[in-house]
């Protein structure tokens, strides 16, 4: 999960053509790795288009830093191997009954990107317990 910001942009394009040219790798070399057609990936540089955040995601995979969009900024943010430190044990929690509440997501696509990531998060608490 990304921790510090870097430097904050106000299109995608230039926060995306910004970490091109840090990981000093080409839209071309980059459409080839990712499968993915070069075209598209000018058009998000010239800001044609702005890609969803899972697309953003995979994009970011094989660059120096992850783009998130935060309070109307495009940002550069560092990678960080932890997903997450947790100091006490999650053992005493209440449940509390349904209700109509929304939640909603911004970095995943779908409350199931969501899940699969609280999902890893757990696993790596308990892995580290052993």
């Amino acid at each position: 999960m990304s921790t510090e910001i870097v430097k904050k942009f106000a299109d995608f394009g230039s926060a995306f053509r910004f970490n091109l040219s840090y990981t000093g790798i080409g839209v071309r070399e980059l459409s080839r790795t990712l499968g993915v057609d070069h075209g598209l990936l000018s058009k998000y540089l010239n800001n044609v288009y702005t890609p969803k955040p899972r697309t953003v995601k995979k994009l970011c995979a094989e660059l120096n830093y992850d783009i998130r969009y935060i309070d109307g900024s495009w940002v550069l943010m560092k990678k960080d191997e932890d997903l997450l430190s947790i100091a006490e044990p999650i053992s005493d929690y209440v449940t509390k009954p349904k209700s109509n509440a929304i939640v909603s997501f911004p970095e995943f696509d779908d409350a199931e990107d969501a899940l699969r990531f609280i999902e890893k998060i757990i696993q790596k608490y308990f892995s580290e317990k052993g």
